[in-house]
């Protein structure tokens, strides 16, 4: 009885930590858009969609390409993985609100500015990347389930940021969504019996998040470009 109902509850927690982390990771996708369709023009925007699939697919091939090294260390990697997709997309917007960019007027400094807003923006997304790679990797007798589990996570993200953006408005819901990525290493911890490392790295993802939520407003400042009107 007990050796046939550990791997239900590994593959239970797993599937808790993928499904909280398609979700974070669709919900962060729109809400930046939201959050730089305002601070710059709109159409600008989109390039959160070009930024999120050059970082999901430079995760999988890091993965792919160092398949061994990484497979053999998937029980830290991937809940450390998940916890910084939540640490380091709130990093990259405290920062990028920082920074006044106007692609309106591009000289060399906002051609650097620019530069860093695309390099910046791609981290988060990376290690959501390596995340999901090495889950799908190493669990790979179980794809359909959790191809399903990815599925439904990133329809869950995209309807709770429609349900919450008015209430919450944009900083704390993209909080939010920052701690649920942190609580999914959580569940990836219990999934993949990581070491202290990986569990450490979760939970202290995960206080960062809850730390930061009633300070969302003054960490995600969103400014304005001087060339739009509302300014």
């Amino acid at each position: 009885m007990t050796t046939s109902t550990k791997p239900e509850s590994r593959l239970g927690a797993t599937s808790a930590g993928l499904f909280l982390l398609t979700a974070s990771i669709l919900a962060l996708q729109l809400i930046e858009m939201r959050l730089l369709s305002f601070m710059l023009w709109h159409h600008l925007a989109y390039a959160v969609i070009s930024v999120v699939l050059l970082g999901l697919g430079a995760g999988g091939a890091i993965c792919a390409a160092r398949s061994e090294w990484t497979v053999q260390r998937a029980s830290t990697i991937v809940p450390a993985a998940a916890a910084l997709t939540g640490v380091t997309s709130l990093a990259a917007f405290g920062i990028l609100t920082r920074v006044e960019l106007d692609t309106f007027g591009l000289t060399e400094g906002q051609l650097v500015v620019l530069l860093l807003y695309y390099a910046v923006l791609v981290v988060p997304f990376f290690f959501g990347g390596v995340a999901l790679s090495l889950i799908f990797t190493t669990r790979i007798d179980k794809i359909g389930l959790l191809y399903g589990v990815d599925l439904i996570g990133s329809a869950a993200g995209c309807y709770l940021f429609y349900l919450m953006l008015e209430p919450f408005g944009a900083p704390r819901v993209f909080v939010l969504a920052c701690a649920a990525a942190s609580t999914a290493g959580l569940f990836l911890v219990n999934g993949f019996r990581s070491p202290s490392v990986g569990k450490w790295t979760a939970l202290g993802g995960l206080l960062v998040m809850l730390g930061s939520m009633p300070f969302a407003e003054s960490v995600v400042v969103a400014r304005l470009a001087p060339s739009k009107s509302l300014a």
